[in-house]
């Protein structure tokens, strides 16, 4: 979610403190081309009406001149009664469309407000993450409360951040542009992008547990023998839906096997200092992909990250899940972690994947391991694979 610790109220914003003790808001007028140009012809009609002394020049010279005072004087009016505010961002994933939503309100009691341009601005040591953010609302009434939503879709994981939220109005005229802004400062985490996996990783680990004499057929897998049933997940293979227990209950359900099964998985992320950037990233992709299709299939997943000194304990919740997404989404930079070594440490039984762009390991004779050049082969299933 978004963060804002010690961050003061909103004046006018219920809820929030306000007044001397609120937020003070920043108003500016800007000129822009078009404003520009405007004043310039205005400028010149008034030297021609004052050399000609011709009466229509004088008429059109006035009627700019109204025009001029009419847009400062009534886009200042309008923004100045408004109050807006940011409203509690959830986490965003690379690639999904982010959702921010605004409380906007009128104090006026005479004058709505007209075409008014959201924008979020960010700190100005900050590196975006995502696209320019903004928005736009028609009109707000007096006395009116309207909320309205800006979708971005970030294109790298990590912190956006939010310093503070603009509104501006260039209205009636488009001559000048009369904006509002509030600091109001955030944190959004923006979770790595989880693509669908394939079905053969999984079955792979369980013929591999077997070949090291650590499979067990008591406890639900992706073995042959029938477990039970239960509720479609997102991820779900096709192949694994029960058709007619689906048709009797209508509702989508999947079946569960045993033998051989998977109960827990580690998954270990190794960086290699001869990879860039987006190949790190290919493995952190990689890795939250492979941890939330596990946790679907109810293994319980376990990440680790020598490198970055993080070794989380199992679980298989969707808070668990989020968390471990989110681990990944705070993680430096790859070409920051590579630049690290550290032991690797495999003492348990569970499943291993070890997910490098590297050379593969030797110390880990059990783990089932995926080089960078084998990810979409091996690893990245193809979307129709896994269409309800």
């Amino acid at each position: 979610m978004s963060r804002a610790p010690g961050a003061p109220g909103i004046p006018g914003i219920p809820g929030t403190p306000g007044g001397v003790g609120g937020i003070t808001m920043r108003r500016r007028y800007h000129i822009h081309l078009s404003g520009i140009l405007f004043t310039g012809v205005t400028v010149l009609l008034g030297i021609g009406a004052i050399n000609s002394q011709n009466n229509l020049l004088f008429l059109v010279f006035g009627v700019c001149i109204g025009a001029v005072l009419v847009s400062g004087i009534l886009s200042g009016s309008m923004m100045m009664g408004l109050r807006i505010s940011r409203l509690a961002v959830a986490d965003g994933i690379v690639g999904v469309p982010l959702r921010i939503s605004y409380s906007v309100r009128s104090n006026s009691k005479l004058l709505a407000a007209y075409a008014i341009l959201i924008r979020e601005r960010h700190p100005a040591n900050a590196d975006p993450i995502t696209p320019p953010i903004s928005t736009c609302i028609v009109k707000v009434g007096p006395g009116e409360r309207v909320r309205c939503r800006a979708m971005v879709t970030p294109v790298r994981r990590g912190r956006l951040m939010l310093s503070r939220v603009e509104a501006s109005s260039s209205f009636p005229f488009g001559i000048i542009r009369k904006s509002v802004s509030i600091d109001q400062p955030a944190e959004v985490l923006v979770l790595p992008r989880v693509r669908p996996v394939r079905d053969a990783i999984f079955e792979s680990l369980a013929a591999r547990r077997l070949q090291h004499g650590l499979a067990s057929s008591s406890k639900r897998g992706m073995g042959d023998d029938f477990w039970g049933l239960r509720e479609y997940a997102p991820g779900d293979s096709a192949r694994l839906i029960a058709w007619r227990a689906a048709a009797r209950t209508g509702e989508l359900v999947v079946r569960q096997h045993t033998d051989a099964p998977i109960s827990r998985l580690r998954v270990i992320l190794l960086f290699s200092p001869a990879r860039n950037d987006q190949d790190h990233e290919r493995i952190i992709e990689a890795g939250a992909s492979i941890i939330a299709a596990g946790i679907n299939r109810d293994i319980a997943c376990m990440l680790t990250i020598p490198q970055a000194n993080l070794n989380t304990p199992a679980g298989l919740s969707p808070s668990h899940r989020h968390a471990l997404l989110r681990g990944l989404a705070e993680l430096a930079p790859g070409t920051t972690l590579a630049q690290r070594t550290a032991p690797l440490h495999l003492e348990d039984d569970a499943a291993q994947i070890i997910v490098t762009d590297g050379y593969p390991p030797r110390d880990a004779p059990r783990a089932r391991v995926i080089t960078l050049e084998q990810l979409d082969q091996q690893v990245f299933a193809p979307v129709a694979e896994h269409a309800p």
